[in-house]
């Protein structure tokens, strides 16, 4: 498993589009997991909604990779808003009032790991 912030992806000197084109070749899975980052203000509401950046890298995954290869984390809150496009496909919830991150996660670690093996 390769965590994206830990530096591995995104080398020094290599542009971010270079990056993840390099990576979607070398990877079979991926998780994307959304959190409220940022605000949308849209038809007079204003709402939480992931950042667009981990929206666009979940698009090329799935392009590449296709919908049961690319997962989409999102935590348990009515607030956050999710593009309409991913409103008809099944995603992985956490809950981000809990403490414990592996508690908080385990459930959907639990769902991908389940839809993997039955891929495979």
């Amino acid at each position: 498993m390769i965590v994206w912030n830990q530096g591995t992806v995104f080398g020094l000197g290599t542009s971010t589009l270079e990056a993840l084109e390099n990576a979607i070749s070398e990877y079979d899975y991926a998780v994307f997991v959304f959190t409220p980052d940022d605000k949308l203000y849209s038809r007079g509401t204003t709402t939480h909604v992931p950042r667009d950046n981990v929206i666009f890298e979940l698009g090329m995954f799935i392009g590449k990779l296709g919908r049961l290869k690319a997962f989409a984390v999102h935590p348990v809150i009515n607030e956050m808003a999710l593009p309409s496009d991913l409103k008809g496909i099944t995603t992985a919830i956490y809950d981000p009032n809990e403490d414990n991150l592996a508690a908080a996660l385990g459930p959907a670690a639990n769902c991908i790991r389940n839809a993997i093996l039955k891929a495979d």
